[in-house]
């Protein structure tokens, strides 16, 4: 697929493996448009392979991580939004692009699920802990 016209195109690619998830996300950002932003996230956590997630930057114990992205994952699967599709959204959303505001309202809420679980008992939490891809 030399030319990339669409989504779907760019979508494919990440499903084949040629693109990382993050390229995916980057080209969203830039290219697509915020016609039909529901309906292609929808497509985004039905094709594309669900993502691992991993507490990063935080001195946190490997237990406490884990604490922490199963808190994540019980938020987003109760709320019915696949991680994949909830982490797009705020990358989306990072890079300046439209995002389905459900989806990033769920990653937010799960980092912070992920952070109250495994920083627990911390004095602080750490500043520079991220929820993000493993």
């Amino acid at each position: 697929m030399s030319t990339i016209k669409s989504r779907s195109d760019a979508r494919q690619l990440t499903v084949a493996g040629e693109w990382t998830i993050l390229h995916y996300a980057e080209w969203i950002a830039e290219k697509s448009g915020s016609s039909h932003v529901e309906a292609e996230a929808r497509l985004d956590g039905e094709t594309l392979p669900e993502i691992a997630l991993w507490i990063t930057d935080s001195g946190a114990a490997t237990d406490e991580i884990y604490r922490g992205i199963g808190a994540a994952k019980e938020l987003l699967a109760a709320r019915g939004i696949p991680a994949v599709r909830a982490w797009l959204a705020a990358a989306i959303d990072a890079n300046g692009a439209t995002a389905v505001t459900a989806d990033l309202n769920a990653w937010n809420d799960a980092e912070t699920a992920a952070f109250e679980a495994a920083f627990a008992g911390w004095a602080r939490r750490p500043e520079g802990a991220l929820l993000g891809l493993a």
